[in-house]
């Protein structure tokens, strides 16, 4: 699912942004060439959100 966004944001030369609320999906995104921005939390109850982005390749 993510591959053929990725292609496609890369064909048009577009970055990705995306919001990642499990710390066990880090090295995942990271794969994909995903850096994390920053974190931040919606509620005190809630996991902290952590944004990350990637450049077109």
């Amino acid at each position: 699912m993510l591959a053929p966004v990725l292609a496609a944001a890369d064909r048009e030369g577009l970055p990705v942004y995306l919001e990642n609320s499990n710390p066990a999906n880090h090295g995942f995104y990271t794969s994909f060439g995903f850096e994390k921005i920053g974190e931040f939390s919606v509620l005190n109850e809630s996991p902290p959100m952590a944004p990350m982005w990637r450049e077109p390749r």
